[in-house]
């Protein structure tokens, strides 16, 4: 009997602690939305973006077809190319659903020689207002940057709009943040906006300021044209003008 008795004890502990193993993190997408529901805010844009430069340089003569390559991924036109004597451009855009839109830029400065490091740019940003859309855009770009050998370095920022808070803009965004355990880094107050940088335990992707993490930054702003509040957030850092 007491044998029995330790093995259901050790089997109950075993499961209990599979169960706890096994419960996935909200992704960042998720943790972003969260953050809007629990404000009563719809998401009315939302922005991907990411932007870097090349781990190792590539000749520059292989620099158009790997834009060409990049594109042809996410079905949109072949890139144009537009030179000056700062450097070469090579860009692309077209709508997609959920009334969005993709741009690509690929950068070469005209001081780098015959090996270069092309920096590249590629955004998606429009109305995609459900979990599912973000991340299958989200996915999507992930998919081609990685698909021409390139590490994707994801922002993500939305913004929405809701009745003005009883509380100051200040104390709106330590809310916002306070539901990702999110710590404060850095922040700007005025009477009608606020903006805090923070670091949370919920993103990967992070940037120092002045030595310090931060992966995670909340606005909010008074609209006094339109008796709303704008809320805004990113990771790791807001990518929308706020």
């Amino acid at each position: 009997m007491k044998k029995n008795w330790l093995w259901g004890t050790i089997s109950l502990l075993a499961t209990s602690l599979f169960l706890i193993g096994s419960t996935a993190a909200p992704s960042e997408v998720e943790a972003l939305i969260h953050v809007f529901e629990d404000m009563n805010v719809t998401p009315e844009k939302v922005v991907i973006h990411h932007g870097s430069k090349l781990a190792a340089p590539i000749e520059k003569q292989n620099a158009e077809q790997l834009a060409i390559n990049i594109c042809d991924s996410l079905d949109i036109p072949n890139p144009k190319l537009y030179a000056n004597r700062h450097g070469s451009k090579w860009s692309s855009s077209a709508k997609r659903e959920e009334q969005s839109e993709l741009e690509f830029h690929l950068f070469i400065l005209e001081e780098e020689g015959k090996w270069v490091r092309p920096y590249i740019s590629l955004q998606s940003q429009g109305e995609m207002k459900t979990t599912a859309a973000i991340r299958s855009m989200r996915q999507e770009v992930e998919s081609a940057l990685r698909k021409a050998g390139i590490e994707p370095s994801i922002h993500l920022s939305m913004q929405g709009r809701g009745a003005i808070s009883k509380l100051k803009t200040d104390k709106v965004v330590e809310q916002m943040l306070s539901q990702l355990d999110a710590v404060e880094i850095e922040a700007m107050r005025t009477e009608e906006t606020t903006s805090i940088s923070a670091y949370s335990p919920f993103f990967q992707e992070e940037l120092l300021t002045d030595g310090r993490r931060m992966n995670v930054q909340a606005a909010a702003r008074i609209d006094p044209n339109h008796q709303r509040m704008v809320y805004t957030i990113g990771t790791p850092i807001i990518t929308i003008e706020y």
